[in-house]
Protein backbone atom coordinates (compact mmCIF):
# COMPACT_ATOMS: atom_id res chain seq x y z
CA UNK A 1 0.00 0.00 0.00
CA UNK A 2 1.12 3.42 -0.73
CA UNK A 3 -0.24 5.66 2.10
CA UNK A 4 0.00 9.74 1.20
CA UNK A 5 -0.04 12.07 4.22
CA UNK A 6 -0.52 15.63 3.95
CA UNK A 7 -1.74 18.43 6.34
CA UNK A 8 -4.21 20.95 6.37
CA UNK A 9 -3.33 24.41 8.22
CA UNK A 10 0.35 24.38 8.97
CA UNK A 11 1.39 24.39 12.92
CA UNK A 12 3.03 27.42 12.43
CA UNK A 13 0.24 29.02 11.11
CA UNK A 14 -1.93 27.78 13.14
CA UNK A 15 0.38 29.56 16.14
CA UNK A 16 0.31 32.78 14.68
CA UNK A 17 -2.32 35.53 16.73
CA UNK A 18 -5.61 35.99 15.19
CA UNK A 19 -6.30 32.69 14.53
CA UNK A 20 -7.95 31.64 17.16
CA UNK A 21 -11.72 32.08 15.98
CA UNK A 22 -10.96 31.15 12.08
CA UNK A 23 -9.33 28.03 12.99
CA UNK A 24 -9.75 25.51 15.71
CA UNK A 25 -6.88 23.46 14.56
CA UNK A 26 -5.23 21.66 12.14
CA UNK A 27 -5.31 18.28 11.05
CA UNK A 28 -2.69 15.37 9.39
CA UNK A 29 -4.68 13.40 6.60
CA UNK A 30 -3.36 9.67 5.62
CA UNK A 31 -5.04 8.25 2.44
CA UNK A 32 -4.03 5.37 0.65
CA UNK A 33 -3.84 5.73 -3.15
CA UNK A 34 -6.74 3.79 -3.67
CA UNK A 35 -8.89 5.84 -1.19
CA UNK A 36 -9.97 2.98 0.63
CA UNK A 37 -8.22 3.46 3.69
CA UNK A 38 -8.40 6.82 5.62
CA UNK A 39 -6.94 7.73 8.97
CA UNK A 40 -6.51 11.11 10.55
CA UNK A 41 -5.02 13.11 13.66
CA UNK A 42 -6.45 16.50 14.83
CA UNK A 43 -4.36 19.23 16.85
CA UNK A 44 -6.41 21.24 18.59
CA UNK A 45 -4.86 25.34 19.02
CA UNK A 46 -4.80 25.01 22.69
CA UNK A 47 -3.28 21.81 23.28
CA UNK A 48 -0.60 23.20 20.24
CA UNK A 49 -0.12 26.21 22.81
CA UNK A 50 0.36 23.62 25.62
CA UNK A 51 2.82 21.45 24.11
CA UNK A 52 4.62 24.69 22.96
CA UNK A 53 4.61 25.52 26.10
CA UNK A 54 6.29 22.29 27.02
CA UNK A 55 8.88 21.75 24.80
CA UNK A 56 9.56 26.20 25.18
CA UNK A 57 12.86 25.13 26.92
CA UNK A 58 14.15 22.57 24.92
CA UNK A 59 14.16 23.42 21.73
CA UNK A 60 13.99 26.59 19.38
CA UNK A 61 10.34 27.04 17.86
CA UNK A 62 10.83 25.98 14.39
CA UNK A 63 12.48 22.52 15.39
CA UNK A 64 9.21 22.23 17.66
CA UNK A 65 6.94 22.47 14.89
CA UNK A 66 9.16 19.88 12.79
CA UNK A 67 8.94 17.45 16.05
CA UNK A 68 5.24 18.30 16.66
CA UNK A 69 4.52 17.31 12.60
CA UNK A 70 6.74 13.94 12.83
CA UNK A 71 4.66 13.13 15.77
CA UNK A 72 1.48 13.89 13.35
CA UNK A 73 2.80 11.94 10.53
CA UNK A 74 3.54 8.82 12.98
CA UNK A 75 0.51 9.27 14.33
CA UNK A 76 -1.67 8.96 11.43
CA UNK A 77 0.90 6.06 9.63
CA UNK A 78 1.16 3.87 13.06
CA UNK A 79 -2.11 2.15 12.77
CA UNK A 80 -0.92 0.41 8.91
CA UNK A 81 2.91 0.03 9.33
CA UNK A 82 2.57 -3.43 8.87
CA UNK A 83 1.00 -2.99 4.94
CA UNK A 84 2.36 0.37 4.39
CA UNK A 85 5.55 0.31 1.51
CA UNK A 86 5.75 3.57 0.44
CA UNK A 87 5.16 6.77 2.13
CA UNK A 88 3.84 9.70 -0.08
CA UNK A 89 4.95 12.87 1.97
CA UNK A 90 3.84 16.63 0.65
CA UNK A 91 6.46 18.86 1.35
CA UNK A 92 5.78 21.24 4.63
CA UNK A 93 9.19 21.23 4.87
CA UNK A 94 12.69 20.52 3.87
CA UNK A 95 12.60 17.17 3.54
CA UNK A 96 15.89 16.18 5.04
CA UNK A 97 14.94 18.51 8.07
CA UNK A 98 11.68 16.32 8.27
CA UNK A 99 12.93 13.26 7.73
CA UNK A 100 15.71 13.39 9.91
CA UNK A 101 13.31 14.61 12.45
CA UNK A 102 10.97 11.37 11.71
CA UNK A 103 14.34 9.23 12.03
CA UNK A 104 15.47 10.11 15.24
CA UNK A 105 11.63 10.42 17.05
CA UNK A 106 10.47 6.78 15.22
CA UNK A 107 13.90 4.77 14.00
CA UNK A 108 11.08 1.96 12.49
CA UNK A 109 10.54 4.34 9.83
CA UNK A 110 13.99 3.98 8.46
CA UNK A 111 12.54 0.95 6.65
CA UNK A 112 10.22 3.08 4.69
CA UNK A 113 10.52 4.64 1.62
CA UNK A 114 9.85 7.80 1.26
CA UNK A 115 8.71 10.10 -1.70
CA UNK A 116 8.50 13.67 -1.68
CA UNK A 117 5.02 15.31 -3.36
CA UNK A 118 4.18 18.31 -3.85
CA UNK A 119 4.16 22.03 -5.41
CA UNK A 120 2.16 24.09 -6.85
CA UNK A 121 -0.85 22.22 -8.54
CA UNK A 122 -0.41 18.81 -7.01
CA UNK A 123 -2.14 17.88 -4.54
CA UNK A 124 -2.33 15.37 -2.57
CA UNK A 125 -4.84 12.79 -2.40
CA UNK A 126 -5.00 13.37 1.32
CA UNK A 127 -5.08 17.26 1.01
CA UNK A 128 -8.96 17.02 0.54
CA UNK A 129 -9.41 14.61 3.81
CA UNK A 130 -7.07 16.46 6.03
CA UNK A 131 -9.18 19.80 5.45
CA UNK A 132 -12.54 17.89 5.92
CA UNK A 133 -11.01 16.85 9.61
CA UNK A 134 -9.83 20.54 10.01
CA UNK A 135 -13.02 22.14 9.38
CA UNK A 136 -14.56 18.87 11.37
CA UNK A 137 -12.45 17.71 14.43
CA UNK A 138 -15.42 15.55 15.80
CA UNK A 139 -14.62 13.01 12.75
CA UNK A 140 -10.87 12.24 13.26
CA UNK A 141 -9.21 9.60 14.24
CA UNK A 142 -6.87 10.63 16.52
CA UNK A 143 -6.80 13.71 18.86
CA UNK A 144 -2.88 14.57 19.65
CA UNK A 145 -2.42 15.91 23.31
CA UNK A 146 0.38 16.89 25.46
CA UNK A 147 -0.13 13.87 27.38
CA UNK A 148 0.35 11.81 24.08
CA UNK A 149 3.42 13.73 23.40
CA UNK A 150 5.04 12.91 27.09
CA UNK A 151 4.30 9.48 26.91
CA UNK A 152 5.93 9.33 23.60
CA UNK A 153 9.08 11.47 25.22
CA UNK A 154 9.18 9.25 28.23
CA UNK A 155 12.44 7.07 28.20
CA UNK A 156 12.01 3.65 26.84
CA UNK A 157 13.26 0.70 28.77
CA UNK A 158 15.30 -1.38 27.03
CA UNK A 159 14.60 -5.10 27.14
Amino acid sequence: MEANVDISLQISQLNKTGNSKRHKGCAMGMVSTDRKIRYSTFLSKKELDKIIEFYKDKFPLKTTYVRIHSIMVFLCLEPYLENIELIKLCQDFKSHILTREMYNLFPILQKYKIKWIGGKGNKSPADKHANRIRKHPEYANNILTLEKIKKMEAPRKSK
